[in-house]
């Protein structure tokens, strides 16, 4: 890209589009959000409770297959098998409920992509017909709920 065209971007897109020249540890926390990012920092937390979540579902008998599988499609946080079913998990966390139950942000967009990635998963494995389900694992504070079935 030349340099009028960075300029041009930088004029009208704002400041964010300017940090990405001082690459990406130039760039603050709110930038992040505002380029639908999430920080280095977030995406640690969400791999530390994913990990917990996947703890819970083997206490609970689940063979987990893969941990943030990520396709083109999109991502899915955890994989298993749950006796006869091979289960899509998505984990999602919130420290209080002031911004919502943690099921709650699971959308109908992100239900779509998970899946998206699901029958993209069954394809590239060569899993056939065999039954599947689309858990929820939230995770309020420390406490943890495994929503089966969810969508």
């Amino acid at each position: 890209m030349s340099h009028s065209q960075t300029d041009l971007f930088e004029e009208i897109l704002g400041p964010p589009f300017g940090n990405i020249k001082r690459g990406i540890k130039g760039i603050n926390r709110s930038e992040w959000r505002g380029w639908g990012m999430d920080s280095p920092n977030k995406r640690r937390i969400g791999s530390r409770y994913e990990r917990m979540a996947a703890e819970y579902l083997k206490k609970q008998g689940v063979v987990i297959l893969e941990q943030n599988y990520q396709a083109r499609q999109g991502e899915i946080d955890l994989i298993g098998m749950d006796k006869d079913y091979l289960i899509f998990v998505e984990v999602k966390y919130r420290k209080n409920a002031e911004s919502g139950a943690p099921a709650e942000a699971v959308t109908l967009w992100k239900q779509r992509h998970i899946r998206m990635t699901a029958q993209y998963y069954l394809y590239s494995r060569r899993y056939g017909d065999i039954p599947c389900r689309f858990d929820v694992v939230c995770i309020l504070d420390q406490e943890i709920q495994w929503i089966q079935d969810a969508f």
